[in-house]
């Protein structure tokens, strides 16, 4: 999948703080789990080299969230940025949130969210993510590093690809962009990063 124009998008303020703040509130409550990509947690605490594997990957903790009033919050905008940037992408079901803290040294790197493999699929009723959302939800003096790259231009290429860092924006702002699209989360360095992230799930991409 070709990259297109517009490869992400930015709603600085978007989401009040008072609103951040109840997400925090809520995701810090709910039980914390190793960040798995693809795979349950039975499945690699039962084996140490796919756990191996997942730390050189992904190294922070998550809590699902599932509430109307995050939804009601947040997909306003993701269908505002479909029809903005012409993405146009079929969306028929939107997956629980994940709220994600990274602490001193926890990091994300280089990854697509929308799915790989036909049982993967096949588990998601035949729907791929289409679209990411993701939320900062906290201020950008409460921590150091974190910061979210994209890779713009030729995204197959390692060494000649384009790759634009997001400014550390404000509490409340709104990055959305297709799930295609590789990104990563850098280690945080100082303090922790809280975020919250949505996926909007469509038909296979044909």
């Amino acid at each position: 999948m070709s990259i297109k124009k517009y490869p992400y998008c930015v709603y600085e303020n978007a989401i009040p703080e008072l609103i951040c703040d109840k997400i925090i509130k809520q995701g810090l409550v709910s039980k914390g789990e190793i960040g798995v990509t693809n795979a349950s947690n039975k499945d690699i605490t039962e084996d140490p080299e796919k756990l191996k594997k997942l730390y050189a990957k992904r190294d922070s903790n998550i809590a699902w969230l599932k509430f109307p009033w995050i939804y009601k919050e947040i997909v306003p905008f993701l269908n505002h940025a479909m029809k903005k940037f012409e993405w146009n992408f079929e969306i028929s079901f939107i997956e629980s949130c994940q709220f994600t803290i990274y602490n001193i040294g926890q990091y994300y790197g280089w990854h697509k969210d929308s799915y790989v493999g036909a049982d993967v699929i096949a588990k998601n009723h035949g729907r791929n993510r289409k679209l990411s959302v993701s939320l900062l939800l906290n201020d950008p003096e409460e921590y150091e590093g974190g910061d979210l790259e994209f890779i713009v231009e030729n995204e197959n290429n390692p060494v000649n690809n384009k790759i634009e860092k997001i400014n550390k924006n404000k509490k409340g702002t709104l990055i959305i962009f297709p799930s295609y699209v590789y990104h990563q989360v850098l280690p945080v360095t100082k303090g922790i990063r809280y975020s919250l992230v949505i996926w909007g799930q469509g038909k296979e991409w044909q």
